[in-house]
C-alpha cells in the first residue's frame, strides 16, 4: 500500500544506505567476470557504503561453502569471504601449510633443469652441452645394453644374424621356418583339429576346407594326430 500522508515518514531503514552504493550503476556481469577481478575491486574500494556492505553480505553468507558464494562483493573474492567467515571450519594447519620444499644443491644441472638460473647452475648446464657434443673416444667402453639377447637357435637369434649381416646357423634357419609355417598354417591346423574331432576322414576334411588331401594329411602329422580315420572305420 503506498504511503498516504497520514504520518510523516521519518522511519529509518536498515537497507538506505544501498542507494549510495557506487555498483548500482555499473554494469553487474563485471563483478562475475574473472578476468576483470581487479576493476572489480576497484570500484568497491571507492564505495562510500563498502563497511555497511561487507557486514550485509557476511551475515548473509555466514556458514556457506565455497560453491554457494559468487562474485565480487565488498572488494572480497568468494574465497576471501570463506577465508574471513568464523562460521566455515579452517582446516588443520598441518594441511593447510605448505611443506618446505629441500634446498637444493647448486652447481648441478638438475638444479638448473628445476629453474635456478644462477652462475654455478648455468656453468653446469653448459658443459653438459658441450659434453655431449663431444666425439666419443674409442677407448671409452659401449655402455651396457637393458636389452636381453636371446641365444641361439631361436626367431630373435636369427632375426638378429640377418640384421647384424652375420651367418646364420641351422637351428635358427629350422626355428625361423617353423615360425613362418606355425603363421603360415596355424588356422588351418585348428580347422582340421576341429573337423577331426568330429570323426570326419581327410577327403571329408579336405572338401570342407576346399583344400587337398595332402595338405589335410600333413596337418594331421604337424598337430599330431591318429591316422586318417577313413582308413580306420573301414577296417
Amino acid at each position: 500500500m503506498s504511503y498516504t500522508g497520514a504520518v510523516p515518514d521519518t522511519v529509518g531503514r536498515p537497507l538506505d544506505w544501498q542507494a549510495d552504493a557506487l555498483c548500482r550503476s555499473k554494469d553487474p556481469e563485471l563483478f562475475f567476470d574473472g578476468s576483470r577481478e581487479t576493476e572489480a575491486k576497484e570500484v568497491c574500494h571507492a564505495c562510500p557504503v563498502l563497511a555497511d556492505c561487507r557486514n550485509l553480505v557476511m551475515d548473509t553468507e555466514r556458514g556457506w561453502n565455497l560453491y554457494l558464494r559468487a562474485g565480487i562483493v565488498a572488494e572480497l573474492t568468494p574465497s576471501e569471504r570463506v577465508a574471513a567467515d568464523p562460521a566455515v571450519p579452517k582446516p588443520p594447519l598441518e594441511l593447510a601449510a605448505t611443506p618446505a620444499q629441500p634446498e637444493r644443491e647448486h652447481g648441478k644441472r638438475s638444479t638448473y633443469k628445476a629453474g635456478c638460473r644462477c652462475e654455478s647452475c648455468t656453468a653446469a648446464n653448459r658443459e653438459y652441452g658441450q659434453a655431449r657434443k663431444l666425439p666419443k673416444s674409442p677407448d671409452m667402453p659401449e655402455p651396457a645394453k637393458g636389452r636381453r639377447v636371446t641365444p641361439c637357435p631361436s626367431v630373435a637369434a636369427y632375426k638378429r644374424h640377418v640384421k647384424a649381416g652375420e651367418p646364420i646357423d641351422a637351428g635358427c634357419r629350422q626355428a625361423y621356418a617353423r615360425h613362418r609355417a606355425a603363421l603360415r598354417y596355424g588356422e588351418r591346423d585348428r580347422s582340421v583339429y576341429r573337423l577331426w574331432v568330429k570323426g570326419l576322414s581327410d577327403p571329408e576334411i579336405a572338401e570342407r576346407l576346399s583344400v587337398g588331401v595332402r595338405a589335410v594329411r600333413n596337418a594331421r602329422k604337424r598337430i599330431g594326430l591318429i591316422p586318417d580315420l577313413h582308413v580306420r572305420r573301414a577296417s
